[in-house]
């Protein structure tokens, strides 16, 4: 997907606390998908299959969801996706850019 996601964008002015960067992430996360990234997701065969299973998990696990039809930035992360580190700059304007790193470490 990093054809498609730009970094991860909070726009406070001053510094960040944890709980920014933390809600901060799972607002990216819960992005909708455009078509032509579910679409580029789908040309890999075990891709098409897991990103069905994943969101219908998601949406049997929270009870609902807003825009329950369209797969999230969330659902093509998968249960085998850890946490490797993140960089976070703050531009001119005020606002921090942050850039998160995820490993698969199935492998």
């Amino acid at each position: 997907m990093k054809l498609f996601w730009g970094p991860l964008v909070i726009e406070e002015r001053r510094t960040l606390s944890v709980l920014d960067i933390l809600k901060g992430i799972y607002e990216y996360l819960q992005v909708p998908l455009t078509d032509s990234e579910v679409e580029w997701i789908r040309q890999t065969r075990p891709n098409s299959m897991n990103i069905d299973r994943v969101k219908e998990e998601r949406i049997r696990l929270i009870g609902f969801s807003e825009n329950i039809g369209r797969y999230r930035r969330i659902d093509v992360l998968g249960g085998s996706r850890r946490f490797q580190g993140m960089r976070a700059m703050m531009f001119q304007d005020g606002a921090w850019h942050l850039r998160f790193s995820i490993i698969d470490a199935s492998r």
